[in-house]
C-alpha cells in the first residue's frame, strides 16, 4: 500500500513546465510531489521515504529545496551534508574518491584559485564573494553564514567561527547538472533569504572565478532587477577576471533566468601572478 501511494504522488503530480524566466523548473516536481505524498496521510514517513528515493533519483539531490536542506535534523545528529556523504559513499561502495572525499576534513586547494581572495558584492556589502582558499584565512571572519557553491569537506568551514553553513550541489562542467538554471537561482534566493535575515554572507566556489560570479549575478537581478548582461559586467569587474567563459551551461542559466537570449559569452584573458583588489579586499578578515 505504502509503495503504490507514493507512485500515486508521483504520477498524479503533473510535471512543472521548463519556464526558469517565469520561475517555474521541471525539477520542482520533487517537491511538489513529495507534498502530496505526505498530504496522502496513513503511514506517512514510509510513503514520503519511498516517494523521496524514487524522485531523488530522478530529479537528482540538487532539486531538493534548500530551505528544506537548512531544516534536516536526524539522528543522532544528522544533517543534509551528513546524508550526502551516506548516499556518496554508498554509491562508491564505503569509500571515499581519490582526494579523500566526501569524508576527508577540508578538501585541498587547486594551483588554480589557491591564494585567498575575497571582495564584496558590487550591489550589496552584505555579501562576500571569493574562493575556498578564503575560508582558511586565520581570525574571526566578518560573516554570520557562508554558502558554498563546491565540495568542502566534512568539517567546519571556518574553524574561527561558528557560521551557518549551506552546501550548493553545483558540478563545474558542463552538462553535470540535472538541471543547472534551477540550481543557481535556488543558490542565489538562499544567499536572499539569509541577507533577509540579517546575517552577512560569504558566497564561495573552489577558485570564485564561475560558478560564484553565475550565482552572484543572479542575487543582483534578484536584488535589483537588472539586466543579466548588467549584472554580469558589474560581477566581472568586481572580481577582475573570470572563468565563466568555459562552462556555457552557468553562462547560458544566468541570461535564461533573467528572461534574456544569451549571446556569445566574451573570453576573458586570464591574469598571471597576484590578483590585485582595490579598497573592497578582504584578504585580511
Amino acid at each position: 500500500m505504502a509503495l503504490q501511494a507514493a507512485w500515486a504522488a508521483i504520477t498524479q503530480t503533473p510535471v512543472p513546465a521548463d519556464d526558469p524566466a517565469n520561475g517555474s523548473f521541471a525539477g520542482e516536481h520533487l517537491q511538489l510531489a513529495l507534498e502530496n505524498a505526505v498530504r496522502i496521510g496513513h503511514d506517512t514517513d514510509t510513503v514520503a521515504a519511498i516517494a523521496g528515493a524514487l524522485l531523488g533519483a530522478r530529479w537528482g539531490g540538487s532539486a531538493v529545496p534548500l530551505n528544506w536542506q537548512r531544516l534536516i535534523h536526524g539522528w543522532p545528529s544528522q544533517d543534509a551534508p551528513d546524508l550526502v556523504s551516506l548516499a556518496v559513499l554508498t554509491v562508491n561502495k564505503g569509500r571515499d574518491d581519490s582526494k579523500g572525499w566526501p569524508r576527508v576534513e577540508r578538501m585541498p586547494h587547486p594551483q588554480i584559485g589557491g591564494q585567498p581572495f575575497a571582495v564584496l558584492h558590487p550591489d550589496d556589502p552584505g555579501l562576500i564573494i571569493g574562493n575556498l582558499a578564503q575560508t582558511t584565512v586565520g581570525g574571526p571572519a566578518p560573516v554570520d553564514a557562508v554558502v558554498s557553491l563546491c565540495r568542502v569537506g566534512s568539517g567546519p568551514i571556518l574553524t574561527q567561527a561558528g557560521v551557518e553553513h549551506i552546501r550548493v550541489w553545483l558540478v563545474d562542467r558542463a552538462g553535470a547538472n540535472a538541471d543547472t538554471a534551477f540550481v543557481v537561482d535556488q543558490a542565489a534566493r538562499i544567499v536572499q533569504q539569509l541577507r533577509q535575515e540579517g546575517k552577512r554572507v560569504f558566497l564561495h566556489c573552489v577558485a570564485g572565478r564561475s560558478r560564484t560570479p553565475a550565482v552572484a549575478a543572479r542575487y543582483s537581478y534578484l536584488l535589483t532587477g537588472k539586466s543579466p548582461a548588467d549584472a554580469l559586467a558589474d560581477v566581472h569587474t568586481a572580481l577582475g577576471w573570470w572563468r565563466l567563459d568555459h562552462n556555457r551551461d552557468l553562462y547560458e542559466a544566468v541570461y535564461r533566468l533573467g528572461g534574456h537570449r544569451p549571446p556569445a559569452p566574451a573570453r576573458v584573458a586570464r591574469q598571471s601572478g597576484p590578483v590585485r583588489f582595490d579598497q573592497h579586499t578582504l584578504l585580511d578578515w
